[in-house]
């Protein structure tokens, strides 16, 4: 970071003119961007953060369409070997299981489990807890990653809603979650469907390393139609997932409640929407953000993605920083901490209040 960055000088409470020394990611927009992003933080009284894949690349697990050569869609010949299947089609693999889920399962645990388990949430997550720890009229997260990296950092578990479920059942990573392949409560299955968990050193034992494959005996199997299990999140093109299991219920639901409420008549709440490393592709996370923009005129978006962060020229409420997410949440830390209110705990809301 410091790298990257160089210091922070001489920025007094003119967040305009601080100066970052030069590098490939601080042009003149950049900076720019920052002090914007960083006026509106200091200014918020809530915060609503949306996360998709590029928030989890500074932790080690890769995203899908990235430019990096390591993107779950990019070449792997050694999965495409083992597989007979493009990297693209391993991730849409929701009949892999019904057909074939020793062959699915095996690399479902060598793709996440080997990604997922090692993995420690970046800085930036921990700037996210901090700024949400200020927020008087309260915060929430939104993700639609499936790595628990959230939780791991330390996030309330209760304001955290991961939409397409996540890998594992429990925060330390030693149950996975299972349902029935022909599952039918929310997709096209015949099975009235269920839930249960198991360990997961039950599948990693299970990995014959030579053929990629999980052995039959570790096999999850559905308790009602005894027909394969596995595992419940949504996969792309998923059609049989039990997306009720995580997709809807406690909460969605007061994610839902908290985002009406501060766009009540009464509400005078400063809101802040944090979307980092949402792609285009996937447009659910993106479409949240902007209605929320929409339909709250006290809402500011703060869009951090390398790539993909064009914004409305013509919205003064829509920021775009295009840079890596640790990147990007360092920064607005380091600059937001020159400011003594900032680093005593008092923002600007709060100062406007005295």
């Amino acid at each position: 970071f410091a790298e990257s960055f160089g210091q922070y000088l001489d920025m007094g409470d003119n967040l305009e003119h601080y100066s970052i020394s030069a590098s490939e990611t601080s042009t003149d927009e950049t900076q720019k961007a920052l002090a914007q992003a960083v006026s509106s933080l200091k200014a918020a009284t809530a915060l609503f953060v949306f996360t998709g894949a590029g928030m989890s690349v500074d932790s080690g697990i890769p995203d899908y369409r990235g430019p990096s050569e390591q993107a779950q869609w990019g070449e792997n010949p050694e999965l495409s070997r083992v597989y007979g299947k493009s990297t693209q089609q391993l991730s849409e693999n929701a009949t892999w299981f019904q057909e074939d889920p020793g062959a699915a399962w095996g690399c479902d645990v060598r793709r996440w489990f080997s990604t997922v388990l090692p993995a420690t949430p970046h800085q930036g997550y921990h700037v996210l807890n901090s700024l949400c720890a200020r927020q008087k009229d309260g915060w929430f997260i939104a993700t639609s990653n499936i790595d628990h990296q959230h939780i791991f950092s330390g996030a309330d578990p209760n304001r955290v809603y991961a939409m397409h479920g996540e890998v594992f059942a429990n925060p330390s990573q030693t149950e996975v979650r299972y349902q029935c392949s022909f599952d039918g409560t929310d997709g096209i299955g015949d099975c009235p469907g269920g839930l249960w968990t198991a360990t997961t050193a039950t599948l990693l034992n299970g990995l014959d390393e030579a053929s990629g494959r999980v052995r039959e005996e570790s096999l999850p199997c559905c308790q009602l139609c005894h027909r394969p299990g596995r595992p419940n999140y949504l996969a792309f093109k998923d059609e049989f997932c039990r997306v009720s299991a995580f997709a809807f219920g406690p909460k969605r639901d007061a994610m839902v409640s908290w985002l009406r409420s501060l766009r009540s008549c009464g509400s005078s709440a400063a809101l802040v929407i944090l979307e980092i490393g949402c792609g285009t592709v996937v447009r659910n996370p993106r479409n949240r953000t902007e209605h929320e923009l929409r339909n709250n005129h006290n809402a500011v978006l703060v869009r951090i993605n390398p790539h993909e962060g064009a914004v409305s020229p013509d919205d003064s409420r829509q920021i775009s920083i295009p840079l890596r997410a640790e990147e990007a949440l360092l920064a607005l830390d380091a600059i937001l901490k020159i400011d003594p209110a900032w680093e005593a705990g008092v923002g600007r809301s709060q100062q406007q209040q005295q």
